[in-house]
């Protein structure tokens, strides 16, 4: 008659291996779960970046059907009042926008959150530049 084989495997064995299995499924349904996450961030941050330059072009088009003329310092101030004040700035106009005080310093001071600050300057530069070049 055949004798039966024994198996290498202890209980041990066995349950490190159900416990090593079941940590690499969590493991790949975490993995799983960040990808997803992931992306559904890159998809929102795409949405929400379409929204906020479909909300500048409709604003540019209400400018040129009232008549003014929209410069590149309208439309950095008008994004950075958008910033700013959490929401549109339709109700004032490139003009009164334009003559607010900026605060532009050439120090190492950060500048506050929300504001563009030295940047604003150089988008201005940058685009007065290209314009006119």
């Amino acid at each position: 008659m055949s004798r039966k084989r024994k198996s290498g495997a202890t209980p041990l064995d066995e349950v490190e291996r159900t416990l090593y299995s079941s940590f690499c499924n969590a493991a790949n349904s975490l993995s799983q779960l960040y990808t997803q996450a992931m992306n559904h961030q890159k998809v929102a941050f795409q949405a929400g970046e379409r929204h906020g330059m479909e909300k500048l072009y409709q604003w540019i088009l209400k400018q040129h059907e009232d008549g003014s003329r929209v410069t590149a310092a309208d439309i950095v101030t008008h994004i950075e009042n958008c910033i700013n004040y959490g929401g549109d700035a339709t109700s004032m106009s490139p003009r009164v926008q334009h003559q607010l005080p900026q605060t532009i310093t050439n120090s190492s001071t950060p500048a506050p959150l929300g504001s563009l600050g030295p940047l604003t300057h150089l988008v201005i530069s940058r685009n007065s530049h290209n314009l006119t070049g």
